[in-house]
């Protein structure tokens, strides 16, 4: 993953607290509650798993961070810290743990390269799909729709979950079952002794989860940044590369 994929991560957690801190909430469940509304409740809920998905995915971007050999020992000291967020239920304590991290990570200078994704290894027959979807939602992106990219994240990763099931069984979801869903694919492919990365199925159960209060209609509506946007555009690229990984 790219330094600045890294960066991004470190981002959307520091923007994860700071929406625990905004609804006074901790990152340890309360005891059950009558007077709780369910909305409320799963508000909640989304909060924290916000956080702790943001944690997974600066661990593993942390562990697979490439930097030039002169920033070695900065990498080695972010490693280190971030893989103390996991264990830390403080959030003050995150927070600063946080903006050390991100202190260290603004010494490295990496020359980034542009974000691309090959077609050679996707199978031939939904290339012109995948295509047409990654063209739209960089149209989108362009565009500052940041909702319709986050929705494309989730139509590309269906449809490369739906031809890894074909693949491995032979049985076509998208005729039999096309209402099936990110998570209901990743646990038929488990079913079927199909194994995922554990990095690769965080990344797709958190595009899911962005993708799900993005669409469906909430209280309080919730509308991606250009960041997050941004974000979830390098997270189903890289996805996809793995899906088809040869």
């Amino acid at each position: 993953m790219s330094f600045e994929a890294f960066k991004r991560s470190l981002n959307d957690l520091s923007a994860a607290l700071d929406n625990l801190t905004a609804n006074k909430l901790t990152l340890d469940k309360p005891a059950k509650s009558a007077m709780i509304s369910d909305f409320k409740k799963n508000q909640d809920d989304y909060f924290r798993g916000a956080v702790h998905n943001a944690i997974s995915f600066a661990e593993n971007s942390a562990e697979k961070l490439d930097v030039p050999p002169e920033y070695g020992a900065v990498a080695d000291q972010i490693r280190a810290i971030v893989k103390k967020l996991n264990g830390t239920k403080n959030i003050g304590e995150l927070k600063f743990m946080v903006n050390h991290v991100a202190s260290l990570a603004a010494k490295i200078k990496v020359e980034e390269k542009p974000s691309s994704f090959s077609l050679s290894s996707v199978p031939i027959d939904i290339q012109s799909d995948i295509n047409a979807d990654i063209e739209e939602m960089q149209r989108c992106y362009s565009a500052s729709c940041y909702r319709s990219v986050v929705i494309l994240c989730g139509r590309l990763l269906e449809t490369a979950l739906h031809r890894k099931y074909f693949d491995a069984t032979g049985n076509d979801l998208l005729e039999k079952a096309p209402g099936t869903g990110l998570g209901n694919l990743i646990a038929k492919l488990k079913e079927s002794n199909v194994d995922l990365d554990p990095a690769l199925t965080n990344q797709i159960h958190l595009i899911n989860q962005v993708r799900v209060y993005s669409v469906h209609t909430k209280k309080d509506a919730f509308a991606p940044s250009r960041e997050q946007a941004h974000a979830m555009m390098l997270y189903t690229l890289d996805s996809l590369s793995k899906i088809f990984k040869r």
